[in-house]
């Protein structure tokens, strides 16, 4: 099972960097139906998955999701945050991100998610 990690930004600061699932392997991730609230630190995240991809499908987030793999599929999530400009960060290639509520506080549906290859497939409300 995972286990939310807490990692410092620096020895001086009590601005924590917390992530509900920190998943770095090359791995293909199944992350579905979960609840994560109440994270705070400024660069703290509810996901972040890199260099593997994922399947992140039916959760609710009260933070980000960072995504570096490619060929990532997240659908029916609800994603909510008022600390991150954007509900999910997406660097890779290939990825399907679609039927998902997203909510930051810059941008909500298609433009929350943070994207440059046109290869990916954006489609939300």
């Amino acid at each position: 099972s995972l286990i939310g990690s807490s990692l410092y930004t620096n020895l001086g600061t009590t601005d924590k960097q917390v992530f509900a699932m920190k998943l770095q392997g090359n791995y293909n991730y199944t992350i579905d139906n979960n609840t994560v609230t109440n994270i705070s630190g400024t660069s703290s995240k509810a996901v972040e998955v890199m260099p593997g991809y994922a399947t992140i499908t039916n959760n609710n987030f009260t933070r980000e999701l960072w995504l570096s793999g490619n060929y990532n599929i997240v659908k029916n999530n609800n994603i909510t945050t008022t600390d991150d400009i954007y509900a999910i960060n997406l660097t890779g290639s290939n990825s399907n991100v679609t039927d998902n509520y997203l909510e930051a506080t810059a941008y909500t549906g298609n433009d929350a998610v943070n994207y440059t290859d046109k290869t990916n497939l954006i489609i939300n409300y």
